[in-house]
Order: C-alpha cells, then sequence, then structure tokens
C-alpha cells in the first residue's frame, strides 16, 4: 500500500483524536479571544494549508458572524508594512511549522498587537514559537508528499475553534460522528476504482465547488495537480458562470461538489449546463436530483450539510489517489516537489 492511500485511511483515527486531544485547549484559547474583544480573523498559510484558511474563512463568517481575510504574505515580508490588527485574531496554519513566510506573518502581526494561534503538526517548530498559543493536529507522521489527513485534521481544529467560540453543542456533539461517516466513504474506493480508467487520458479539468466547499474545490484539485500532473483548475460555481464556461465542450472532465445545503440549487443549474455541451460531468452527492445529471455520479452518505467540507475532501483524495495509480504514477513522490516548501 502506498503512503498515500494509507494516510487517507486513517483520517478517521486522527479526526478523533484532534477532537479528543484539543477541545480543552480550544476552550481555553476561545475565552482568551472573547476577553479581547476580536472583531476580525486573517488567517496565514500556504499550500493545502492555504486551503484550510479559504476553508476557515467560511466557516467564522458561516458561524460566528466575524469577518475574516486571507492575509498576503508579500505586505509583510518583502514589502514592510506595518497593518492595524489591534483586535485582530491570526490564525498561521503550518503542517511542518516551518513555513518562511507563514512564520514571519505571525511573528509581524504579533509585534503590531493580533492576537496569534498556530495550528500545525510539528512541536516546538518555527510558527510556534512566534504565537501566543499553539493547537496541534496529532497527525502522526506524513510520510506522503501531497498532504491529506493534515489538511482533515487542520479543518477539524477549524470547526472546533468556531463551534466552541459560538457556544454550538450540538454541534461539537455532531462532530464525535464525523469519522464514522468517513469510514463510510472508505468503503467507495472500490467503486471509484472500478470507473477511474475512464479518465486515464484526460489532462486538464474544472473542479467546481461553492460556499463551505470552495475550499473543497481548491483541495481536490491541488491534490490532481499534485499527483497526476494535470492541469486541474478549480473555481467557485458562481465564478465558473461569469466566463470560464466558455472553455467547456464535448467530453470535457468537470468534478462538481453539490452538497445539499444552500448551494445545491445552484450547482444543480450548472450540471444542467453542462449536460447541454456534453461535458464530463463527475459529480459528487447525497442528492438523487443532482447526480441524475452525472456520466460518473459518487453518492455521499448523508450527513449534516455543515460537514460536508470533511467528507466531500476524502472522496477527493481517494479520486485523485487512483487517477495517479491508473495513469502509472506514483502519489506518494510527486516530480519536483518536497515536504517542506520555504518561500518569503
Amino acid at each position: 500500500m502506498s503512503y498515500m492511500l494509507g494516510e487517507i485511511e486513517q483520517q478517521p483515527k486522527v479526526i478523533k483524536d484532534t477532537i479528543l486531544k484539543n477541545t480543552e485547549k480550544v476552550k481555553k484559547i476561545c475565552n482568551e479571544i472573547k476577553k479581547r474583544n476580536i472583531d476580525f480573523i486573517l488567517f496565514v498559510a500556504r499550500g493545502t494549508s492555504d486551503n484550510a484558511a479559504t476553508f476557515g474563512k467560511y466557516i467564522f463568517g458561516y458561524i460566528n458572524g466575524i469577518p475574516t481575510g486571507l492575509a498576503a504574505p508579500s505586505l509583510f515580508t518583502l514589502y514592510n508594512r506595518k497593518l492595524k490588527l489591534k483586535n485582530a485574531l491570526v490564525i498561521g496554519i503550518s503542517q511542518s511549522g516551518e513555513s518562511s513566510d507563514v512564520v514571519e506573518v505571525i511573528n509581524q502581526t504579533r509585534k503590531q498587537g493580533a492576537y496569534c494561534i498556530a495550528i500545525t503538526n510539528k512541536k516546538k517548530s518555527s510558527i510556534t514559537e512566534h504565537s501566543h498559543a499553539t493547537l496541534y493536529i496529532y497527525a502522526g507522521e506524513e510520510k506522503s508528499i501531497p498532504a491529506t489527513k493534515t489538511y482533515t485534521a487542520q479543518l477539524t481544529l477549524l470547526y472546533l475553534l468556531s463551534f466552541i467560540l459560538a457556544d454550538k453543542t450540538s454541534e461539537l456533539d455532531k462532530m464525535n460522528e464525523v469519522p464514522k461517516q468517513i469510514m463510510k466513504i472508505l468503503l467507495l474506493q472500490k467503486y471509484i476504482l472500478n470507473d477511474i480508467g475512464n479518465y486515464k487520458f484526460i489532462n486538464e479539468c474544472i473542479v467546481l465547488g461553492r460556499g463551505l466547499n470552495y475550499a473543497t474545490a481548491l483541495e481536490t484539485a491541488l491534490k490532481i495537480k499534485e499527483t497526476s500532473y494535470i492541469k486541474a483548475e478549480a473555481m467557485s460555481g458562481a465564478d465558473f458562470m461569469h466566463g470560464p464556461i466558455a472553455v467547456i465542450d464535448k467530453n470535457f472532465p468537470v468534478l462538481l461538489f453539490a452538497p445539499q445545503d444552500a448551494t445545491l440549487n445552484s450547482m444543480q443549474d450548472i450540471a444542467k449546463n453542462l449536460e447541454e455541451r456534453h461535458a464530463d460531468r463527475i459529480i459528487i452527492s447525497s442528492e438523487d436530483r443532482i447526480l441524475e445529471y452525472a456520466n460518473f455520479p459518487i453518492r455521499m452518505p448523508k450527513f449534516e450539510a455543515i460537514f460536508t467540507p470533511l467528507l466531500y475532501t476524502v472522496i477527493g483524495q481517494i479520486f485523485a489517489y487512483y487517477l495517479a495509480i491508473i495513469k502509472g504514477y506514483n502519489p506518494d513522490q510527486p516530480r519536483y516537489l518536497k515536504k517542506i516548501t520555504k518561500t518569503m
């Protein structure tokens, strides 16, 4: 078994451990956040962790009503700008804890008055030295270069922070059921493997999501790029209709994430549009009314829509993994990539 597949399959345990080992610490951090009268959250990350930050931008706006944004690290590392961050929470996300520009943003924003939290998989890393508080994802060593279990563990911590800050006890209880739901998704591997051969020769695709699952589209496209070297472009379903749909012609492959939430109707309209253009439609959903538009329907277990970013990310990882295998590539060791990338 490859490292990547093994780490995909470890995710139920990793998520369970991350919840169990962090809940009390997150409560203390949230008490501190409330004391500081935080009115803005700034996320800083790179690579896969940047997709987790994009999810964080949505979840804190959706659950907590707090305005959020993604940092532009170059403002700090190249232009040496100072921002007004007295009432800001800065959340730095780095699997290794050693992304140079992420660490520097944490360092600078703390000096500029922000309350800084680090989310990382590595204790005593550079990011922890500059943060007021650190949350560890307890994923264990990730040997495959493409991140899988560390990404979903990062999402798990963002859920915990958001729910506990908003005193969402029922959501916290439901979150404990997520590992069991992921176990169901892992059982879909044979189904994916049976049909993935139809995509052996594709060299480009579009991945669509919206709202809470926009980050799911970004992360799935990244995994496809990393492991199969395909030009996979992720975008919001809404943005897709504002121009990019013009590139679609017969048999063009489109992956579409369509959970049973407020985005479903708009995603169904897109699916109809793609059918009219005879695109190849890979649709991931629990809902019959949109799956009927798919060439390759991937039926997901029905669960609370708020948690679909965790569940749908896993099926995206599985799809990317088996696509790489059918193309004859080693997903554990993508060309030109290293586990830790340092940029400024």
